[in-house]
């Protein structure tokens, strides 16, 4: 899940309003889920002509806003801790008659502020474990190591970087996740910027991923245009994208971003009563896939057939694509890539 948080007057709402689909002014749902766009689906769709075409999605969820003048609420804490990504939506654009927490836009300071609220956050559950596990450690024991990585990574903290900036082996990694370290989590950065600095997005976005280091993502848009395109018709708002400089909505980046952080690709099932995009995290097995799609198929799992998205189009058709030696067999322990298209066999 992605939870989406932001100082006052940024507009998260907005934001929300536009990914869940609300109305101005309708806050009936804080969460929910939305589709991934993905333009290998609609192709698909349009080759077999299914009877359903079934996209991936995302979950996501609004949360409070962090206002520093009350101080971060327990609430929020509690809930960015529950996500899979933390999403924090900066202003970047400047209307005298739109109030704002303070005199100035500055969002360098704004995402300052509010990363470091989240390391000292993750500084005191630091702290609290260390002096908790001084007495009897037990040598080599899991718990020594998992003391060990922290003892390591407070210094780091205290200077006011990251836990993302700690250098971790996967296996260490491992030994951190059920705390939900809030400075560990992927970080979304989501610039809400105005009308006229949309020229200048990928410069914008390119000088604050500088500023914020690993697992991170900046993405530039203007909530406000993407809330007035929304009510025109599809056709109308590409070519008002069009115009100003744009190949795609800022929102549809939003998701991919969101897809990326959370570690999913994109496996396909096809036939003529439907067409299916399936989440999977990276490094998944065959075995995996088939779980997705059920837990029957997992168990009776043979063999699955596999050919890749690019090469199923050159082909253009299933037995062309088996003329050419193209379609496979693959078994479990085969790690899926994404865009492959997938057909399970199975027994049981």
């Amino acid at each position: 899940m992605v939870g989406i948080t932001a100082f006052p007057f940024s507009g998260k709402t907005t934001v929300v309003n536009l990914l869940l689909k609300r109305s101005s002014g309708q806050k009936l749902e804080n969460e929910g889920r939305i589709p991934v766009p993905d333009e290998r689906l609609e192709t698909l769709n349009k080759i077999f002509e299914p009877v359903k075409k079934t996209p991936a999605f995302i979950t996501i969820k609004e949360l409070p806003a962090f206002d520093l003048r009350k101080g971060i609420e327990p609430k929020l804490i509690s809930e960015m801790r529950n996500t899979d990504v933390i999403s924090f939506v900066a202003r970047s654009f400047d209307i005298l008659s739109y109030p704002y927490i303070y005199p100035d836009i500055d969002p360098k300071r704004d995402i300052k502020k509010f990363l470091e609220e989240l390391i000292i956050e993750d500084i005191a559950i630091v702290e609290k474990r260390i002096k908790t596990s001084i007495k009897g450690l037990k040598k080599n024991s899991r718990e020594e190591k998992e003391i060990e990585i922290l003892k390591k990574a407070l210094p780091i903290l205290e200077e006011g970087r990251l836990f993302r900036d700690v250098e971790l082996s996967d296996e260490e990694a491992s030994y951190l996740r059920h705390y939900s370290f809030l400075t560990l989590k992927p970080f979304l950065l989501l610039l809400n910027i105005g009308e006229a600095d949309l020229a200048n997005t990928n410069k914008i976005e390119d000088e604050f991923m500088g500023f914020l280091g690993n697992n991170t993502k900046v993405l530039a848009i203007s909530a406000k245009l993407e809330e007035e395109l929304s009510a025109l018709e599809p056709e109308e708002a590409k070519e008002m994208l069009l115009s100003f400089g744009l190949k795609n909505f800022g929102l549809e980046r939003f998701i991919q971003a969101c897809y990326d952080l959370l570690g999913y690709m994109t496996f396909f099932t096809v036939g003529h009563d439907e067409v299916k995009a399936w989440q999977i995290r990276k490094g998944s097995s065959a075995l995996d896939a088939a779980g997705k799609i059920h837990s029957d198929i997992a168990r009776g799992f043979i063999r699955a057939e596999v050919i890749s998205y690019d090469d199923f189009i050159n082909c253009g058709s299933m037995n062309e694509a088996k003329k050419r030696g193209l379609l496979r067999l693959e078994g479990k322990e085969y790690i899926v890539k994404d865009g492959d298209i997938l057909h399970v066999r199975f027994n049981i």
